[in-house]
């Protein structure tokens, strides 16, 4: 809010008055000064009271004068006072508006800033996690027959960190693992282990099921399907699988 230079400028009219009261006061005692020259023979006769009278009837319409002129020059000091009182508290009132506006933005930055860090904390969280998660990619190799049995031969690479306590089962039993235990797979190591089929089972499909766990003991699970290619075993496609939740 602006203030009209017109009302927060001080009003001058007391210097009016103070220039008034010279004039009237120059005017008067040059009149004073004519009469008593004028009649100069018949003052420096009076007596002590006659002389009272005399300058109290001289001196008391400057005192009267003046004492009006300072009533109208108080009322206007007051006025000046009283508008620069207003002019102050207009300002302050800006002030207090303004201080506001900053608090408010002040405020708003701490909550940006707050929700920042929470996006930045949540987001290294993520990584952290991403970081402890094992990465787990299992390849099919080309099997053979081994002592009158069909093999096909599987890979287990870890890309991630290390995992733990490695399950590894098919859901028809079309496939079986004579023995296989895992309890730790570092970042960066692959295990090849062989699948025997029954003979019957050739051309059927089945699925494979992987578990593990990370190093804080969250468990994963993941299914592969198994696809025996053109009709053929031991070669198999392992490409299509599902991340399942544990």
């Amino acid at each position: 809010m602006t203030t009209n230079k017109k009302d927060s400028k001080p009003d001058n009219k007391t210097n009016h008055y103070s220039w008034i009261g010279f004039v009237l006061t120059s005017i008067y005692a040059f009149v004073v000064i004519m009469i008593v020259c004028g009649q100069w023979d018949e003052i420096i006769k009076m007596t002590p009271n006659e002389w009272g009278d005399f300058l109290a009837g001289v001196f008391g319409p400057l005192a009267l004068l003046w004492v009006v002129l300072g009533f109208l020059q108080q009322g206007v000091e007051l006025k000046n006072s009283r508008e620069a009182l207003l002019l102050q508290a207009e300002e302050l009132k800006n002030s207090v508006e303004a201080q506001k506006d900053l608090g408010k933005a002040a405020w708003a930055q701490v909550a940006e800033n707050q929700a920042a860090r929470e996006l930045d904390k949540r987001r290294k969280n993520l990584e952290a996690i991403e970081r402890m998660k094992p990465i787990i990619i299992m390849r099919s190799i080309r099997g053979g027959t081994k002592s009158g049995k069909k093999f096909v031969n599987f890979i287990i690479e870890n890309k991630g960190n290390t995992c733990l306590n490695i399950s590894i089962s098919f859901l028809n039993s079309n496939y079986y693992i004579p023995s296989l235990s895992i309890g730790k797979i570092d970042r960066d190591q692959t295990i090849k282990f062989a699948s025997y089929v029954n003979l019957n089972d050739v051309y059927k499909e089945d699925i494979l099921s992987i578990s593990f766990e990370d190093i804080k003991g969250k468990k994963y699970k993941r299914a592969y399907n198994i696809t025996p290619r053109d009709g053929r075993i031991p070669d198999i496609d392992l490409a299509g699988y599902q991340d399942i939740d544990c």
